[in-house]
């Protein structure tokens, strides 16, 4: 999950960048030995103190927190800066190779994962290559452990700094769950409540046949409490593991019974008499994706009739979705994800859903209606 990051985060980045610049200006100060390799180190130490509070006063004065191509460009002018440092101060043997780690743990900040280890292979072709020029030049035997050692640390500083960025980012995601489930619990949970209430008043004092119709809405509200409340009680446990969880196919009826009563709509459902079971996850994503479509297909195309099969192999489940709405708008004939991506066709969060899943989508549109064929591998995991 990329996230850019929040002002305050890139406050506290943008300090420790210009302590961590102002001391390599003290080393050398202090050291006027060092670096040996003249005065293009002193030169580059200054350019990257400089970069470090010019991109201090930037986010100081920053009411929000910085584009992501700023925040992509501004990491890798410090990348060159800090190769450069590198280079010009003894290479890989260099006493600023700790600003190797501090880009390692900014990347890690703002891209989690997969920024670190990108960020991280840089810097180690970067450090292979002073290495084996140090080789091919000079290096004392006591030195060459260090260099040894430096590009090791720097490989597994790498692997361990991404884990913490993975850990970073699903940290993140708990977060706002549990923020998203308060807020669920808090707004919405309670409007439904007043509503049912306010359709309870009402149902009292109608006729006959408009009481049997508020009972009706009452009784969805109902549903669609306990599938909410459901999912607030899973968010607000602690550590919840839904990992040993299983999912039955063809216990999709009785959700698909409720989206019928929901929407007014006929719906037919074959399970194919499946007892085959998918992980919790991947079913709860099912069950999301179906919901859309049932939705899309009444809201959008008007249907009164969807048909819904689902097929399963050994490693996948096939799910088919056909109405007889309208179709997409002067949209005819068949399409494959990569068409409906480039092209924009269909419903994007649908689009995204499957395609997070691993999964792939084949659209089929006329104005009989649409199809929707989605392929999705059991070892999903949303």
């Amino acid at each position: 999950m990329d996230r850019v990051l929040d002002v305050a985060t890139e406050r506290v980045v943008a300090i420790s960048r210009s302590v961590l610049a102002l001391g390599g200006l003290i080393a050398i100060y202090l050291d006027p030995a060092q670096p040996s390799q003249g005065p293009f180190a002193y030169a580059f130490v200054a350019t990257y103190a400089a970069f470090a509070f010019a991109l201090l006063v930037f986010v100081l004065s920053a009411r929000r927190a910085p584009a992501r191509n700023w925040s992509l460009a501004s990491h890798g002018l410090e990348v060159a800066l800090v190769s450069l440092i590198i280079w010009s101060s003894e290479g890989p043997l260099s006493p600023f190779f700790v600003y190797f780690t501090f880009v390692l743990l900014v990347a890690a900040l703002r891209w989690q994962g997969r920024g670190a280890l990108m960020t991280g292979a840089v810097l180690t072709l970067v450090l292979v290559v002073l290495s084996t020029s140090a080789l091919v030049t000079h290096v004392e035997p006591a030195d060459l452990d260090r260099l040894v050692l430096r590009n090791v640390y720097l490989l597994v500083a790498s692997i361990l700094i991404a884990f913490f960025g993975d850990e970073l980012g699903r940290s993140y995601q708990r977060l706002e769950r549990l923020q998203f489930a308060r807020e669920l619990h808090d707004g919405v949970l309670q409007a439904l409540t007043a509503a049912r209430l306010k359709l309870h008043a009402a149902a009292s004092v109608a006729s006959s046949d408009q009481r049997q119709q508020l009972l009706d809405v009452s009784q969805l509200l109902v549903e669609e409490q306990r599938h909410i409340r459901t999912f607030v009680e899973q968010s607000q446990t602690d550590g919840y593991d839904a990992s040993d969880q299983r999912f039955v196919l063809s216990d999709l009826q009785a959700f698909i019974d409720h989206l019928k009563r929901l929407w007014s709509c006929d719906i037919d459902f074959d399970g194919g008499g499946s007892k085959f079971e998918i992980p919790i996850a991947l079913g709860r994503a099912l069950k999301a994706i179906v919901a859309e479509s049932v939705a899309n297909a009444v809201v959008h195309g008007n249907a009164k009739q969807i048909t819904i099969s689902i097929a399963n192999a050994r490693n996948s489940i096939g799910l088919q979705i056909k109405d007889n709405g309208s179709g997409l708008n002067d949209l005819n004939g068949a399409f494959d994800d990569r068409q409906l991506d480039t092209q924009g066709i269909g419903p994007r969060s649908l689009r995204e859903r499957i395609a997070g899943l691993g999964g792939l989508l084949r659209l089929t549109s006329s104005p009989q209606g649409v199809e929707l064929y989605i392929e999705l591998p059991v070892s999903s995991a949303p």
